[in-house]
């Protein structure tokens, strides 16, 4: 019984220091991954004037350069396709911890489904996997139930993914991208829409998630506790614009925030030749959308 109990410490102690020999592989993952502006976030090398924040339409509703160009602000883009607000809360968190606090922020508001359920939107956990190097993630990933606690703690191996071991190098970004975060595009859909402008839609409350909604304040109150000016705005989606969304979205908003609607007589967005689908606009449409957000933060706002 006791050789056997010295084996088994032995095994575990081999085990331990094995596990150890991962260490190289979770240190070395975010140099293979494509998109690596949350690792640039958490290293402190985004210090811009201006931020955006929001899913895939913020990152093809923004042409970012523009921003740029017009208010004299250095700007960047970090928005993610298929988030949602937790981990752009989650983001804007890291993003004051590590870096000079931006002036200001725009946040591009989803659809009707901002703090409701969409099966599209999610907490991109995928985002967070590249980067278990990093302790605030570790424990985003574990409070998540990602992954277990102790196990964690205890082997390296655990804190790692399958993607984790792809050690192929990742594809050369756009330097427009690595400039400003995103490039705005003229996509052929991956499915045929039928282009029939969107009638009115209604809006519950009662379908809203807690945790969506109170990282919406969280969201607003770290901009206002950090003197950041914020902007929420509604970008055009083919159809109709959901007023009672947009009310919904006025009435949570913080007195110190400033609330933007797209301009609804715009014939431009009610053409298909401006979108690349039902809710994201093209290249040309994007143009337009963040001229009139230009035209808005200069009317309304003093930086």
């Amino acid at each position: 019984m006791k050789n056997f109990l010295i084996k088994i410490i032995l095994f575990g102690l081999i085990l331990f220091v094995l596990d150890k020999f991962f260490l190289v592989v979770r240190n070395k993952a975010p140099e293979f991954d494509n998109d690596r502006r949350l690792e640039y976030v958490l290293d402190g090398k985004v210090n811009k004037d201006l931020i955006v924040f929001g899913s895939s339409r913020a990152n093809e509703d923004i042409a970012t350069w523009l921003l740029e160009d017009a208010l004299k602000l250095d700007s960047y883009n970090l928005c993610y396709g298929g988030s949602e607000i937790e981990l752009q809360t989650f983001i804007l968190k890291q993003l004051l911890k590590e870096n000079q606090k931006p002036k200001l922020i725009i946040k591009i508001i989803d659809d009707d489904f901002e703090l409701t359920y969409n099966s599209a939107n999610v907490f991109r956990v995928d985002r967070l996997i590249p980067l278990v190097k990093y302790p605030v993630i570790r424990n985003e990933l574990i409070s998540r139930g990602e992954k277990n606690a102790i196990m964690s703690k205890l082997f390296v191996l655990h804190q790692l993914n399958k993607s984790n071991f792809d050690f192929r190098s990742p594809k050369k970004v756009n330097d427009t991208i690595l400039k400003y975060g995103n490039i705005t595009l003229n996509k052929v859909p991956k499915r045929k829409f039928e282009w029939t402008f969107g009638t009115k839609t209604s809006y519950s409350s009662d379908k809203e998630i807690k945790s969506k909604y109170e990282s919406f304040k969280e969201f607003q109150d770290l901009c206002v506790s950090n003197n950041i000016k914020l902007v929420l705005s509604i970008p055009p989606s083919y159809k109709v614009l959901n007023k009672e969304f947009a009310e919904r979205i006025r009435e949570l908003k913080f007195k110190e925030s400033y609330f933007h609607v797209y301009d609804q007589s715009k014939i431009e967005y009610k053409s298909s030749n401006y979108f690349n689908d039902l809710i994201h606009l093209n290249s040309s449409g994007a143009e337009i959308y963040t001229h009139d957000l230009i035209l808005f933060i200069k009317n309304n706002i003093k930086i």
